[in-house]
């Protein structure tokens, strides 16, 4: 039996501008983990597990819509190309870490995170070279994980939880990732919004006020990508505040324009500048130095996580 593990993933700046291509977005890797392990078998299988149920998938499930068989076309697309051996082994994922308590989804990108950990496994177990199965697997996931949703998303949540840390995502038909440490963002300061938003419908409105406003949205690209460059090639929190700052007003701004707000309100008495992440204000992200929200501040208060980032992504255990 081998076990392994893939971290959370959240879109820190550059909402909405990841859907595009050559638009990009700063992403960080939360240390959440869902965890798995392989067991021997004939043929394959796939178990995801969950606080309140489980998914059960076998090679006779491959032509059915779930997630676990756009995985494993595309897995099976790439191995034939390159006459692989068939894939034996029975698979099991555990995303169980990436509920609250009372069995809620926390917002770390679930089905992003189980495709990177099923198309790595898949490769590992068809016999693909590891170095090989690493520069695959994220773009076959992401693959699969789009046609999953119908040929949507822009699959920044794949890469940033197979490659783990932070980084910046290039969106587009051929997505990119490049690896980017800030040493002064060590911890991920999150907050809870009012309440969950539809992201089907956000980029629904998104893509009906891009249509009809296109020198708005080129102009909202041009601006969205140049805050994430600054951000991540700020040599100190102060000079990234300025640039999260800018990133929040760009999000806002879309938010009023397309109908989905994105006015993030923070607890009161919560120190620093919280942004939404993603589409409207579900989930917030505090950015704040060490002299004002010091490790242990605020620390079991309703509604605020705290979570160091991934060191790393996929992984051997």
């Amino acid at each position: 039996m081998r076990s392994f593990s893939v971290p959370g993933n959240l879109l820190l700046l550059g909402e909405y501008a990841v859907l595009e291509e050559e638009g990009l977005g700063f992403a960080a890797a939360p240390d959440v983990r869902i965890t798995g392990w392989i067991e021997e078998r004939e043929g394959v299988s796939m178990t995801g597990r969950w606080p309140s149920g489980k998914a059960e998938w076998t090679e006779k499930d491959q032509e059915s819509a779930s997630l676990f068989s756009s995985v494993y076309r595309e897995v099976s697309d790439f191995t034939g190309c390159h006459g692989l051996s068939k894939i034996n082994g029975k698979i099991i994922i555990d995303s169980s870490a990436f509920f609250s308590e009372k069995g809620e989804k926390m917002g770390f990108g679930s089905s992003a995170a189980v495709s990177a950990a099923a198309a790595a496994v898949l490769l590992y177990l068809s016999g693909t070279p590891l170095d090989k199965a690493a520069a695959a697997a994220p773009g076959i996931a992401c693959s699969a994980h789009r046609k999953f949703q119908g040929n949507r998303g822009s699959g920044y949540d794949v890469f940033c939880s197979f490659y783990g840390g932070t980084g910046i995502f290039r969106g587009g038909k051929n997505p990119g990732w490049q690896p980017v440490h800030l040493p002064w963002l060590k911890e991920l300061i999150l907050v809870s919004g009012k309440k969950s938003v539809s992201s089907k419908n956000s980029i629904g409105q998104y893509s009906a006020w891009k249509k009809n406003n296109p020198k708005e949205f080129h102009s909202f690209l041009t601006a969205s990508n140049e805050c994430v460059s600054r951000f991540a090639g700020a040599e100190d929190i102060e000079e990234a505040l300025f640039w999260f700052k800018e990133a929040r007003r760009i999000g806002v701004n879309l938010g009023e324009r397309i109908g989905v707000p994105a006015e993030f309100a923070p607890p009161e008495g919560l120190p620093g500048l919280v942004k939404s992440l993603g589409a409207g204000d579900e989930l917030g992200f505090l950015l704040a130095s060490e002299d004002n929200f010091p490790a242990g501040s605020f620390k079991g208060e309703r509604g605020i996580l705290r979570f160091p980032v991934a060191k790393d992504g996929f992984r051997w255990i």
